[in-house]
């Protein structure tokens, strides 16, 4: 295994171990309030490779709720501030492609080359078009 493979393998694992339990809620990782877990595995292995919470109601109410406030102040940003936003995201992407790539292959069992690696690409050029796009909105709220 090259040593670019080895540090792209090390860095997804440590992100899948950084990940296991989190929920997205608020812009931050937290745990989630259920204690139900879901084993997530290699399927070209069978290792376990991380753990995802099994949200329940309080998980579900409480994102619902995160995102109708998030929605609030993110539909008051103009269109071309939001593009901007997303460009930046797009631009994130880009830099831990390959640590997205061998996370993604490692979760869905999916080839590196033929199936992670174009998914990603294909995510960072719709978050690049979306993000693009933002500037051609016309009309009122």
């Amino acid at each position: 295994m090259s040593d670019n493979l080895k540090q792209n393998l090390d860095s997804a694992l440590s992100n899948a171990t950084r990940l296991s339990n989190k929920v997205l809620i608020d812009g931050k990782l937290t745990s989630a309030k259920s204690s139900k877990k879901i084993k997530v595995i290699n399927p070209s292995t069978g290792e376990q490779i991380g753990e995802a919470p099994q949200c329940d109601k309080i998980d579900v109410d409480t994102a619902v709720s995160s995102a109708e406030v998030a929605f609030q102040k993110w539909k008051k940003i103009p269109a071309r501030e939001r593009g901007k936003m997303m460009t930046a995201a797009a631009r994130k992407l880009e830099e831990r492609k390959n640590e997205i790539e061998t996370l993604l292959a490692l979760d869905t069992g999916n080839a590196l080359r033929t199936q992670a690696k174009p998914e990603t690409a294909a995510s960072i050029e719709l978050t690049h078009m979306f993000a693009g796009l933002a500037g051609e909105i016309k009309g009122e709220n």
